[in-house]
């Protein structure tokens, strides 16, 4: 494989530096490291370096809710107020929509969630825990009637991985570390905030208008996640390979980046959803505009609301 251009790219786009791996089910072909960890200087970036994979996080969070099930803690077809009796959500839909979501439409992103919560987001972080930003997505209201159609969304990953921890009666990050990055040798893989930020071999986040990217996000199971490429190959590999970890309920969630109206937009969307039904739908992340999609019965059409709703939406969904 040639990447002899690759550190011209690095240079022309002003990176400080990445990580990449290429591999196959049965063996990595080839991965290495270039630049640095931190702009304007740190230490060399190799294959074990840490990198905080954001929504990414969120195929390891539905792998271990999986996991849940298979062990019992939880089910996909209940609604999630047997697990929570105290959880509520509004909706101008429907009355108790929480009597109505399962496990399933949290991870299938058809839940009718909004994108953010009022504590803890992508537009203000704070200091908040997980617990207390989960809690708050009961301030939030639907954007369409449960299971209508897929729309992407923080919340229903994060409530899972909430649920989980409640069924547990461990942190998520420790119940993940046990159950999957543990039995898989990912060594270099962590939820947990505070092994993060005492890592020295990691990449600094940084952004143009920030002197500094958190490490802590309240968004724990949306977004928590640092890897490395070596693990990252090792966990698809595992993944392939089914003897060595195996979920035999079914893939949930994929995920990609798109260019879009002249502008990178992060698009998520279930792939082969579990036990076998297929739910492809998606928008992407909207604000304040109009998406629409294609179901069995024909167009959908729901005019949404901002990613952050604590007011009703603006329109009803139809047919």
């Amino acid at each position: 494989m040639d990447f002899s251009g690759l550190a011209e790219q690095i240079a022309q786009h002003g990176l400080p530096g990445l990580a990449l791996g290429v591999c196959t089910a049965d063996s990595v072909l080839w991965s290495g490291g270039f630049g640095v960890t931190r702009a304007g200087g740190g230490r060399p970036i190799g294959t074990d370096t840490m990198f905080s994979v954001q929504s990414c996080s969120k195929m390891y969070t539905a792998t271990a809710v999986l996991h849940a099930v298979r062990e019992g803690l939880v089910e996909l077809e209940v609604p999630i107020v047997r697990y929570l009796p105290e959880f509520r959500v509004r909706s101008a839909f429907e009355e108790h929509p929480e009597r109505r979501i399962t496990m399933r439409h949290l991870l299938s992103h058809t839940a009718g969630f909004t994108h953010e919560a009022p504590v803890g987001s992508n537009y203000l972080v704070g200091r908040e825990s997980f617990e207390a930003h989960c809690r708050s997505i009961s301030e939030t209201w639907l954007r369409f009637p449960v299971g209508h159609r897929f729309e992407y969304s923080n919340l229903g990953i994060d409530l899972a991985g909430y649920i989980v921890q409640r069924r547990s009666g461990l942190p998520f990050h420790e119940y993940v570390r046990r159950s999957l990055f543990e039995p898989l040798g990912l060594r270099r893989t962590s939820f947990d905030s505070r092994v993060i930020e005492r890592e020295t071999d990691r990449a600094i986040g940084h952004s143009k208008g920030y002197s500094r990217r958190p490490v802590r996000v309240p968004m724990v199971a949306a977004g928590g996640v640092s890897t490395s490429v070596a693990d990252a190959c090792r966990r698809s590999g595992a993944r392939a390979q089914r003897r060595r970890f195996r979920v035999s309920v079914g893939h949930v969630l994929g995920s990609g980046i798109g260019i879009r109206r002249g502008r990178t937009d992060e698009f998520h969307g279930s792939s082969t959803a579990v036990e076998g039904r297929q739910r492809q739908r998606g928008c992407g992340r909207r604000t304040a505009s109009t998406c629409s999609t294609t179901g069995a019965a024909g167009p959908i059409g729901c005019v949404s609301t901002s990613p952050v709703s604590t007011s009703p939406p603006t329109g009803r969904c139809s047919t």
